[in-house]
Protein backbone atom coordinates (compact mmCIF):
# COMPACT_ATOMS: atom_id res chain seq x y z
CA UNK A 1 0.00 0.00 0.00
CA UNK A 2 2.66 2.58 1.00
CA UNK A 3 5.60 0.50 -0.14
CA UNK A 4 5.61 -1.39 3.16
CA UNK A 5 6.14 -5.10 3.25
CA UNK A 6 4.61 -7.64 5.60
CA UNK A 7 7.40 -7.44 8.21
CA UNK A 8 7.41 -3.63 8.28
CA UNK A 9 3.69 -3.65 9.00
CA UNK A 10 4.18 -6.26 11.74
CA UNK A 11 6.87 -4.14 13.43
CA UNK A 12 4.60 -1.07 13.32
CA UNK A 13 1.73 -3.06 14.83
CA UNK A 14 4.03 -4.43 17.56
CA UNK A 15 5.19 -0.89 18.44
CA UNK A 16 1.56 0.31 18.54
CA UNK A 17 0.55 -2.55 20.85
CA UNK A 18 3.53 -1.93 23.13
CA UNK A 19 3.01 1.84 23.45
CA UNK A 20 -0.80 1.79 23.36
CA UNK A 21 -2.42 -0.47 25.84
CA UNK A 22 -4.67 -3.17 24.38
CA UNK A 23 -7.53 -1.61 26.32
CA UNK A 24 -7.14 1.69 24.41
CA UNK A 25 -6.46 0.07 21.03
CA UNK A 26 -10.10 0.14 19.74
CA UNK A 27 -10.48 3.87 20.42
CA UNK A 28 -7.05 4.50 18.88
CA UNK A 29 -8.03 2.65 15.70
CA UNK A 30 -11.36 4.51 15.64
CA UNK A 31 -9.52 7.83 15.91
CA UNK A 32 -7.15 6.79 13.12
CA UNK A 33 -10.19 6.03 10.95
CA UNK A 34 -11.65 9.47 11.68
CA UNK A 35 -8.37 11.17 10.87
CA UNK A 36 -8.12 9.19 7.64
CA UNK A 37 -11.70 10.21 6.71
CA UNK A 38 -10.90 13.88 7.38
CA UNK A 39 -7.83 13.66 5.18
CA UNK A 40 -9.87 12.08 2.37
CA UNK A 41 -12.59 14.75 2.72
CA UNK A 42 -9.99 17.53 2.74
CA UNK A 43 -8.37 16.09 -0.37
CA UNK A 44 -11.75 15.91 -2.12
CA UNK A 45 -12.54 19.52 -1.17
CA UNK A 46 -9.18 20.69 -2.51
CA UNK A 47 -9.74 18.80 -5.76
CA UNK A 48 -13.22 20.32 -6.15
CA UNK A 49 -11.87 23.82 -5.50
CA UNK A 50 -9.08 23.32 -8.03
CA UNK A 51 -11.58 22.17 -10.66
CA UNK A 52 -13.84 25.14 -9.91
CA UNK A 53 -10.95 27.59 -10.21
CA UNK A 54 -9.82 25.97 -13.45
CA UNK A 55 -13.37 26.22 -14.82
CA UNK A 56 -13.57 29.91 -13.88
CA UNK A 57 -10.21 30.59 -15.50
CA UNK A 58 -11.30 28.90 -18.72
CA UNK A 59 -14.56 30.86 -18.69
CA UNK A 60 -12.69 34.10 -18.09
CA UNK A 61 -10.25 33.34 -20.92
CA UNK A 62 -13.07 32.62 -23.35
CA UNK A 63 -14.86 35.79 -22.28
CA UNK A 64 -11.76 37.92 -22.73
CA UNK A 65 -11.11 36.30 -26.11
CA UNK A 66 -14.63 37.16 -27.27
CA UNK A 67 -14.19 40.74 -26.03
CA UNK A 68 -10.94 41.04 -27.99
CA UNK A 69 -12.58 39.67 -31.13
CA UNK A 70 -15.56 42.01 -30.81
CA UNK A 71 -13.30 44.99 -30.16
CA UNK A 72 -11.20 44.21 -33.22
CA UNK A 73 -14.30 44.23 -35.44
CA UNK A 74 -15.42 47.72 -34.36
CA UNK A 75 -14.17 50.94 -35.97
CA UNK A 76 -11.61 52.88 -33.97
CA UNK A 77 -12.89 55.79 -31.94
CA UNK A 78 -11.29 59.10 -31.15
CA UNK A 79 -9.48 61.61 -33.33
CA UNK A 80 -8.82 59.18 -36.17
CA UNK A 81 -12.48 58.25 -36.39
CA UNK A 82 -13.67 61.86 -36.32
CA UNK A 83 -11.34 62.81 -39.19
CA UNK A 84 -12.71 60.03 -41.37
CA UNK A 85 -16.31 60.86 -40.57
CA UNK A 86 -16.08 64.63 -41.12
CA UNK A 87 -19.11 65.97 -43.00
CA UNK A 88 -18.62 66.93 -46.64
CA UNK A 89 -19.54 70.59 -46.22
CA UNK A 90 -16.98 70.98 -43.45
CA UNK A 91 -14.28 69.39 -45.60
CA UNK A 92 -15.15 71.83 -48.38
CA UNK A 93 -14.97 74.85 -46.04
CA UNK A 94 -11.61 73.77 -44.68
CA UNK A 95 -10.18 73.25 -48.16
CA UNK A 96 -11.57 76.64 -49.39
CA UNK A 97 -10.03 78.38 -46.39
CA UNK A 98 -6.63 76.84 -47.03
CA UNK A 99 -6.85 77.81 -50.75
CA UNK A 100 -7.59 81.44 -49.84
CA UNK A 101 -4.60 81.54 -47.51
CA UNK A 102 -2.34 80.20 -50.27
CA UNK A 103 -3.42 82.91 -52.75
CA UNK A 104 -3.00 85.81 -50.38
Amino acid sequence: MFGLGFWEIMVILLVVVVFIRPKDLPSFIRNLGRIYRRIIDFNRDLTDMAREIESEVRQSESLSQSVVENTAKKEPVGAYSSINTMPEDRVTKVSEKSNKEKHQ
